[in-house]
Formats: structure tokens, C-alpha cells, sequence
């Protein structure tokens, strides 16, 4: 089959059989679907989900580094893939779509990597992700039964948001202490904020890095007085909340004020699985002290 690859046509003879991705949310599609005897390694940080552990380490998968710098073409190379999963390119290092097809790798890539895509990382993108893994590896009755399985955790987060309520407006708040990196229109933060009934405060604002996400000025921040706010946390989960408390410019936010906070990992908010469960966490946060 042949598939669209920021622009590139690439063309699969056979399913892969030695493959490389980077970054976690891409090794727990293909673990969730019975993929994992066919991934040789991985660069990411995020922890497979719970139930991907036992194909992850049955298959004795490797990791060869974090999710970042972005791999080089050399560093791929090495792992003899036929197949690589990624979720950025950098064309410094020489790792582009281009150059990983020269140089026979099979390439594949999550939208949001390519050069100028503005489409929305949101829960159908996904679903379109799995449909063409599954039919690339042959294995598409797995895939049908994923995405069942993927609708059935949205229809529950769905079933705890109060019919009819006002969507409360939500911060989702990466790094940085001002500027402040956020989701905007089309990143998965913002389909996961909606899915749990809320609304991403810069929902409707197009990004102006990575395509889907951008820099939020903190007097900005305050004028939008979000009522919720969602941490990625990058293990300093106590240090951003002390820097929303202390700091003269945001602590008096509906948010801050009312200390209506939870957390997510990084990999809960780039397109994949996770963002899937984790809306259940957001759920809790905007509403569970209101039911």
C-alpha cells in the first residue's frame, strides 16, 4: 500500500517486520495492537500504558534514548529498521522523510511532524492513525476492535459531564514561567479539555509553533481567567503550582484562587492512546467536586 507521508508518497510491499518509533504514544498503538514482537527499540520517555506492560516486556523491546534531540539518520540506521515511526524530523542530523526513504527505513509519521500541517491532533486522528498501521501490518479486525475499544472510554468520560452545563474554561499549562507553552486549535489538550466538557481557553487560536501549540503571554493568560487549570507534569507539578500562587500577575485567577488544578504526563498530551484515558482525569478535575 501506499501512504501520504508529509507530502512523500512511501509504498509498503510487506509489513514490516523490524521497526523503530519514536516516542512512546506510537509504541503503545502498536503493542495495543499485538504489534510488539515486530518493534526492535524506541526513543521516548513516557511509560507505556498499564495494559501494554506485559507486551513490553515480553518482547524485550529496547530503548534507545529519549524523546529528545530528535534521533539522527545515523542513529536509525544502526537498528537496521524497515520501518520507522516518528514524531519529528530535524533535517540538522539528517532525519527527514526524504532521507529515511533513500535510505530504505519505510518511513511513517504523526501528522504534527510534518513541516507546516495544521491538522487537528484530535481523537478521529488517531482512530486514522490505527486504521493505516493496522492495514500497513495486516492486521485490521485488531484495529477495529482498538477503536471500538477507544470509543468506549470516551462514552464513559462523556456519561460524567453534567448535561447542560456551562463549559468552564481550562488552561492547559506546559513549560515555561512567562511565556507560557500551550495547546492551541487542533492539539490534542484542546479535543481532550472538550471531550470532558470543558473549553480550552486558546481552543480557537491557531498555533504558532509545532503547528497546534504556542506561547501564551502570562497578562493574556489572566485576561481569559481560566477556571481550571491542566499541569503537564514533568515532575515539578509543586513548582508550577507555587509559581501560579505566588506570582502577583496570575495568582488572582479564577483557577488559582478556587486551587482547581490537576496533572498529566507529556505523553497524556501528544496524539496517541493516552490522551484517551486521560480525559478521565480532566473530568475530575472540572467536575468532580460538582456532581
Amino acid at each position: 500500500m501506499t501512504v501520504d507521508v508529509c507530502g512523500v508518497d512511501v509504498t509498503f510491499d510487506a509489513a514490516p517486520t523490524r521497526v523503530i518509533v519514536q516516542e512512546s504514544n506510537a509504541l503503545d498503538i502498536l503493542l495495543a495492537l499485538g504489534l510488539g514482537d515486530r518493534v526492535v527499540g524506541y526513543f521516548g520517555d513516557a511509560p507505556v500504558l498499564p495494559q501494554n506492560e506485559a507486551e513490553f516486556e515480553a518482547n524485550d523491546i529496547e530503548r534507545f534514548g529519549g524523546s529528545w534531540p530528535i534521533p539522527s539518520l545515523e542513529a536509525l540506521l544502526d537498528a537496521n529498521p524497515d520501518f520507522v515511526w516518528s514524531y519529528g524530523y530535524d533535517e540538522s542530523v539528517g532525519n527527514t522523510v526524504d532521507s529515511q526513504l533513500d535510505a530504505g527505513l519505510g518511513p511513517y509519521a504523526f501528522t504534527e511532524a510534518c513541516a507546516g500541517d495544521t491538522r487537528a491532533q484530535d481523537f478521529e486522528r488517531v482512530y486514522e492513525y490505527i486504521r493505516e498501521i493496522s492495514e500497513i501490518f495486516d492486521v485490521q479486525d485488531r484495529g477495529a476492535e482498538l477503536i471500538a475499544e477507544l470509543e468506549g472510554v470516551l462514552a464513559a468520560a462523556a456519561d460524567r459531564v453534567p448535561e447542560g452545563a456551562e463549559p468552564p474554561r481550562v488552561f492547559l499549562m506546559d513549560f515555561g514561567s512567562g511565556p507560557i507553552f500551550t495547546a492551541a486549535r487542533g492539539a490534542a489538550p484542546t479535543a481532550m479539555i472538550e471531550a470532558a466538557g470543558g473549553r480550552n481557553i486558546y481552543g480557537d487560536t491557531q498555533g504558532d509553533r509545532a503547528n497546534v501549540w504556542m506561547n501564551a503571554t502570562l497578562e493574556d493568560i489572566v485576561a481569559k481567567d481560566p477556571e481550571a487549570i491542566i499541569i503537564v507534569d514533568y515532575g515539578d507539578r509543586d513548582a508550577r503550582i507555587q509559581l501560579l500562587e505566588d506570582s502577583p500577575v496570575l495568582s488572582g485567577m479564577q483557577a488559582v484562587v478556587d486551587q482547581r488544578y490537576g496533572s498529566i504526563i507529556y505523553g497524556d498530551v501528544i496524539p496517541g492512546l493516552r490522551m484517551f484515558y486521560a480525559v478521565e482525569t480532566v473530568v475530575d478535575v472540572l467536575w468532580g467536586e460538582r456532581q
